[in-house]
């Protein structure tokens, strides 16, 4: 990749980034980083290419909007105010849960957001405010699409037989985090269906 410097014209850079957003970086004059145009030409086919937008237009969110919807994770380059805007949040953790690590605190604490990013990956709910660890609701979402979510989940959550259930029927090991229910012969059973090495997790079962 060449680098687009200082003589480099506008119709020039546009072809660029339109074929590679990543292009951006190499961009030399400021005034073109600041450019609206070009910026959302570059993050349209590269949402990463974010990072290489002046910090006025990281902190626009039409293109962060676009940004994000392509490469959720792109969130990261985003400025703080944005990482607070709830609209734009939501894109960026429907298209990858794991954004979810970069919205602001009091978004990692809203019901919405973090439904949306559970839906999409489970394992999301790492990022989530501990004060929806005990969220039934939102616990039951991660589990169902990654039982290895649990592990997030509050204490009582944990000891939740309708939770278990739902954790190993989709990650047999998650067992590993259920303790009170490792004796359980329904529950171990579930578990052992989805993944027969999760019987390890199973003291009943170790001493036959």
């Amino acid at each position: 990749m060449g680098t687009l410097g200082r003589f480099a014209t506008k119709a020039q850079i546009l072809a660029a980034v339109t074929k590679d957003g990543l292009a951006l970086r190499t961009v030399q004059e400021e005034a073109f980083r600041n450019d609206k145009q070009v910026c959302l030409v570059a993050v349209a086919q590269c949402g990463a290419a974010l990072e290489f937008a002046s910090g006025a237009l990281r902190g626009d969110a039409d293109l962060v909007r676009v940004a994000v919807g392509l490469d959720g994770m792109a969130l990261v380059h985003a400025t703080a105010s944005i990482r607070a805007d709830k609209d734009v949040v939501l894109v960026a953790v429907a298209q990858n849960g794991h954004a979810l690590q970069y919205a602001s605190e009091a978004l990692r604490a809203d019901v919405a957001v973090v439904l949306a990013a559970v839906t999409q990956d489970g394992d999301a709910f790492k990022f989530a405010s501990y004060v929806l660890w005990r969220d039934k609701a939102l616990v039951l979402a991660a589990v169902a699409k990654s039982g290895s979510a649990l592990v997030h989940a509050s204490e009582a959550l944990r000891a939740d037989r309708e939770i278990v259930l739902a954790a190993v029927g989709n990650d047999g090991h998650a067992l590993c985090y259920a303790t009170a229910f490792q004796n359980d012969t329904h529950v171990v059973l579930r578990a052992a269906i989805q993944n027969f090495v999760a019987l390890q997790h199973a003291p009943m079962v170790r001493l036959l």
